[in-house]
């Protein structure tokens, strides 16, 4: 299931400007989600969904802006 969606593209990337695989998005940020992961495939299919079975309860904090973003736990990389 992690790499489900991997291939999927979205038009434009906010960050980057220009067309980006969710593969990218979700180890954009070295090997973390991109902050903007949720904002941008929202509506393309339940990114939100796929998050919360990928991450752990402190990592989707962290992730929604409520600690620091680039504390991740190892164990969602093994996810």
């Amino acid at each position: 299931m992690l790499r489900n969606h991997d291939e999927d593209v979205i038009p434009r990337c906010q960050r980057l400007g220009h067309e980006i695989t969710f593969g990218y998005c979700r180890r954009e940020n070295s090997g973390k989600p991109c902050d903007l992961i949720v904002e941008c495939w929202r509506g393309k299919f339940d990114v939100e969904g796929f998050l919360q079975a990928q991450l752990t309860p402190k990592t989707l904090e962290k992730l929604h802006g409520q600690g620091d973003a680039a504390a991740f736990t190892p164990e969602d990389q093994s996810r």
